[in-house]
Order: C-alpha cells, then structure tokens, then sequence
C-alpha cells in the first residue's frame, strides 16, 4: 500500500517476489545486506568521530507496493566450450596487461592496468587499471583519428603511458573521449566528433543549453512526478506505485542513454551519487528528490560550485537526508555540519577537528521546511547565537536574525578554500581519468577552479584537453551501471515506442548487478574505485546483461537492432572474418592477433560459417566482445 515498506529498506534490496511459481533467485550482483558485489565491509575509510544521530527516523511516508516484472531467463551462454573459450581471451588480455610473453605492444607495468584476480574456474573478473604520473606523450589528443590495426608500441621512457594495456594503446582519442565525457561511444557520435573535431564537440556539451533533446524531452513526458513541486508530492495520498517512487531514478537511465547533453548527465551522476549523495528514495525522500534533481542539480552541473554547494545545503531533499530541520540552538544535529566538511567540501583529510565540526553544525542551525510549501527556510528562533569559527572562517554571530547571512557567507567561504578545490578536482580526476589520477593533473586542475571562482566548465576543458588525459586509456573501468548504459548505446538500441516499462526493467538490471541508479545507502555515494566492483557474481552479471542486450531477450520492447545489423549492409562471407567486423563496429578497433585467435578458437569448425545463416553466433561472439576489457575498460 502507500508510503509503507520496512524501515531500513533501501533500492539495492529488491522487492519481494510476486509473481507466480517459485521466487527468482537473487540478482547476481545484490546482496539481501545491501553490501556491494565483492565486497563484505561497507565501511568507508572516514573518520570515526561521528553523531550516532544519523538516520532518519520518519515512518509516515513508506511504501509496501513494489511489485515489479519478473526477471528474465538467465543466459548462462554455455553452449560449446564458451566459458572456455571467454577465460582463454580474458586471461590472454590479462597476460598482455600484465607484460606477460606475447603480448603485442611491449610489457606494461605489473602495478597498473591489470585484469582482475583470475577465479579457481579460470574465469578472470574485470579488475581495473589503476594510473600514474604520466609524461612523454603529446600535449592534446589529435580531433580525428581512425583506428589502427594493431597497439602501438610503449613510450619511449616509460611513464603513465606504458600503464595502459597493449592492446589499448592503438586506441581512437575520439574513442577515448567519447568513453569518459560521454557514457559511452556509438558509430553515429564517433563520426560526429571526427568530423567536427573533439574540442568543438567538447565545447558544444559545456553549453548544454545549446544542443537540442528533443528525444529524450519527448521520452520524459513519460514519467509522473518529474515536473511536480515539493508540495505537490507531500500533498499526495493513497496508494502509490512504486515504478512512479523510483521514476526519477528510471529516467535517469534514458538520459544517460539517449540525450545529445552526454557530458551535462555525466556531471549530473557524478554530483548525486558522489558528493551529494541522498540515498533516494529513503522513506518520504524521493518525495523531495524530483525537484532536487530539476531545480538544484540539472541547473548548477556546470555552473560554479559556490552556487551548487548553497543550493544543495538548502534543499528539502538534502535538509532531510541529513536531518538539518532538526538541529536547534536546542538541540544541536551534527549530521549536516559534518557531512557539509567531510563529503560536500574540504574532504576528511582537510584539516578541521571536533571543534570544526561542532562550530559548522552550530552556524547551519536555522536551516529549515516551510509546513505549506515544503521548500527552505530559515528560522531565525532555531539559529545558534555566539561566535563560530571553521577553517580560517569566523563570524561573530551576534543575532538570530544574522544567522542567514552568516551560514550564507560560510558556505561561500568553504566553496573557495583550497581543500575544498583539491578534493572536488581529485574526485573529477578519479571519476574520470583513472582510480589513482597524476598529482600533476590534480594540481593542474585546483589551480583552475581557484582562478575561475568555482567554475566548474573551465576546470572539465583543463581536463579533457589535458596530457595526462590523452595518456590515461584503459585506466578506467566501468562500473556496472555505465556498463549497462555504454552497451546499449552502443548497440543502438533505441527508446521503446510507448510507456517506460522496459527501462524500469533496465532499473532492475542495473539493481541486480548492485548499481540501480542514485541507489547507494549511505552518504558517501558509490565506490569509484574499480577493486569495489571486482566479483564472480558481478562478472556473470555483466555477461547475462551483455547477452540479454544484444540478443534482445531481455528487456522486451526496446528498439533493438537486429542482431545481423552489426554486421553492416554486406555481411561477411564467413564467421571469422565477422570477428573482424564485429570488432571495430562494437569496440572500434581491430583485436590484438592473440585475441582474435581465442576468439577463432571458440569459433572452432564453425569459423567458415556464414554469418547470415547463424544469427546466434554472431550474437555470441558479439557478446563476448563486450564482456572483453575492451569494451569494460572504457
């Protein structure tokens, strides 16, 4: 029924089973505890010093009804030797990145850009390339490149370049670009950005503005509450469908997918699922999420982050998650004023005590709800009155009714700091560079968002158009959520004629393998690391979702290709040299010749098949290209 589900429930645990016959076995990447694949200890590495005032004790606004479509059949792909033969080609990908004998292009660094743990099954699961300081390469990527037949060989000297894998480093820096900055390559958008050059595209999605969605805008007049106010929604009552509660989440995946504004969504995801985190939909919190994401998040994504940091600190969404409207010159609440330090700003390690964080929590207090229009207020009577002083900010703090102007002129304070700009940047750098990106692009990049007063554009062109960027191929691993969207994109598999039911469906598939969208439970946000992410169950996740996707089993009614249309208007004359053409169609480069023979030898005594008549095959060997570093190492 309506608002009513158990207390502590969150996204990442699936709705019970409703359907008919047995229940449907677990998804390969969830876990009932809500832990992550691969991983038991959901602790952070954060300080310990903090409020047991955490959660957020609401029960009015729960929700019982989450029935959703049952899961599909799984794909095991078994069929003649191909667990086999995918362990053969990723363990082959994993000698090359190892600098194991054979691999084409010259050894790589043991300690960088490796596959993962190999399993006892000799199944390898998608670890992730981790980067370092890089030097030697040319200072911007040229804006079109054809793919080359083969990876060239290491830098001359070593350095960051070599940490990519062999067979990358012939990679298209359009490809490059196109798999950070966007979430993910197709053939239409890679001839674009050929054709018009990289930085005239890069600077047509810093003005998000300018390029139209028409799409996506006709995609999302779909989905209920996405235009509804704050009062609006509390004002809502009776039963409500959960596939309307988890809509913003829902419609977050089709504008990852289909909007022209790639760049703008990626900032989108980074900003709400990595430093301002809300954990939606937790109790009556999606309620206020809506508006959060059209009226704090879409605004300010490229915009400055002074800005974004006082329009998050006051929205309902964040006031709520953090329990702000509870803290009183009464009853003081740390949760905001830590949070606002810890994960919103200046980072753990930027320098403030127990003492900060009782100051910060003190000149947040007023910060509140309107009863009636459920938007921010500040109440004077509720504000902490007396001097405060935070990280080189101090204020005298005379009245109540100063309280505003004094938490006003602390956030802009904050936003301007130095940790704070080496925090954000080293998280942009993470999220989209590599795991451990060069100090030197960090430093680079502070010292943009220090001389542009917070901008967050100018801070995005230093770092795709800088060095270590060009040189950072394959140090980046996708998690499972942009997995699922770089392969449906990739695909071409288009939005489905009516309704959204397939992409909820695509919700759950990304819920499966543990990354549904705005879903991570606590304030951190999900991982960004690739080791978090590393598991057998998310590895078979990621291999069902491949097949599922191109084969068209499941989700139904999306716009999925035919599967003999990868193969382009004149098909093949045999299954080996399909190969070939599946290969730069889906990852836009030719396989290194160790790699294309595991892939001969699945193929066995069907290799001089025609690929017209075995639609299956293509399917499969489509699949296990993308279950291949090459497409995960995006």
């Amino acid at each position: 029924m309506a608002d009513r589900y158990e207390s502590g429930q969150t996204l990442v645990d699936p709705p019970p089973w409703r359907g008919s016959g047995a229940p449907p076995a677990d998804g390969p990447g969830t876990t009932r505890d809500g832990t992550q694949p691969g991983n038991t200890d959901r602790t952070d590495d954060r300080t310990d010093d903090r409020t047991d005032d955490r959660t957020d004790d609401r029960t009015d606004d729960r929700t019982d009804d989450r029935t959703r479509t049952a899961r599909p059949p799984t794909s095991t792909a078994s069929r003649r030797g191909l667990f086999a033969s995918l362990a053969a080609f990723g363990a082959t990908a994993a000698g090359c990145s190892f600098g194991a004998g054979g691999g084409s292009g010259g050894a790589a660094p043991t300690a960088t850009a490796t596959m993962g743990p190999v399993t006892p099954t000799g199944v390898p699961t998608p670890g992730g390339p981790t980067g370092v300081p890089v030097t030697g390469l040319p200072t911007s990527a040229p804006t079109t490149a054809a793919p080359t037949t083969g990876p060239a060989p290491p830098p001359a000297g070593g350095g960051a370049g070599a940490a990519t894998p062999a067979f990358l480093r012939g990679r298209d820096p359009v490809v490059h670009l196109l798999n950070r900055a966007a979430f993910g390559p197709t053939p239409e958008l890679v001839a674009e950005v050929r054709a018009g050059g990289a930085g005239a595209w890069l600077d047509r999605q810093l003005d998000p503005g300018s390029i139209g969605d028409g799409t996506v805008d006709g995609l999302l007049g779909r989905f209920r509450f996405l235009k509804d106010s704050n009062q609006a929604l509390h004002a809502l009552e009776g039963d409500v469908d959960y596939k309307d509660v988890i809509g913003l989440a829902v419609a977050s995946i089709a504008r990852m997918t289909w909007s022209n504004r790639q760049l703008l969504e990626r900032m989108v995801d980074f900003w709400q699922s990595h430093v301002f985190n809300k954990g939606y939909p937790n109790d009556g919190l999606w309620r206020d999420s809506f508006p959060d994401d059209r009226e704090v998040i879409r605004p300010n994504a490229l915009g400055r982050f002074a800005d974004l940091l006082l329009a998050e600190t006051t929205s309902p969404a964040m006031i709520r998650r953090l329990n702000a409207d509870r803290s009183t010159v009464r009853a003081i609440n740390e949760n905001l004023g830590r949070e606002l330090l810890e994960l919103h700003t200046v980072g753990v390690g930027g320098g403030y005590d127990q003492d900060g964080v009782v100051n910060s929590a003190r000149i947040l207090t007023g910060i509140s709800i309107d009863s009636t229009s459920k938007k921010y207020v500040f109440k004077p009577k509720d504000h902490y009155v007396g001097p405060v002083a935070v990280l080189g900010f101090s204020a005298p703090n005379g009245t109540s009714e100063g309280g505003e102007a004094v938490m006003r002129a602390y956030l802009d304070h904050l936003a301007h700091h130095p940790a704070t700009a080496a925090y954000l940047t080293r998280k942009l750098a993470t999220y989209f560079v590599a795991d451990d990106p060069p100090a030197s692009l960090v430093e680079k990049l502070t010292r943009t968002y220090l001389d542009n007063d917070t901008a967050i554009a100018p801070v995005l062109k230093a770092l795709f158009t800088s060095t270590e960027f060009a040189q950072a191929v394959g140090l980046r691993t996708r998690r499972p959520l942009e997995d699922l969207v770089a392969t449906l994109r990739v695909l071409g598999i288009r939005p489905p004629a009516t309704g959204t039911e397939p992409i909820t469906q695509l919700y759950w598939m990304a819920n499966d393998m543990g990354m549904a969208p705005l879903a991570w439970p606590a304030p951190d946000g999900y991982p960004l690391r690739a080791e978090r992410w590393v598991s057998a169950s998310a590895t078979i996740g990621r291999w069902n979702m491949h097949r599922n996707l191109l084969n068209g089993w499941w989700p139904k009614n999306l716009g999925t290709p035919k599967v003999s249309t990868l193969l382009g208007d004149a098909p093949p004359a045999t299954m080996t040299a399909a190969v070939d053409v599946l290969a730069r169609r889906l990852l836009f480069q030719d396989l290194a010749p160790e790699h294309r023979a595991a892939i001969t030898t699945f193929l066995g005594d069907r290799a001089s098949r025609r690929p017209a008549d075995n639609e299956w095959l293509v399917g499969q060997v489509g699949a296990l290209l993308l279950d291949s570093p090459y497409h995960v190492y995006g």
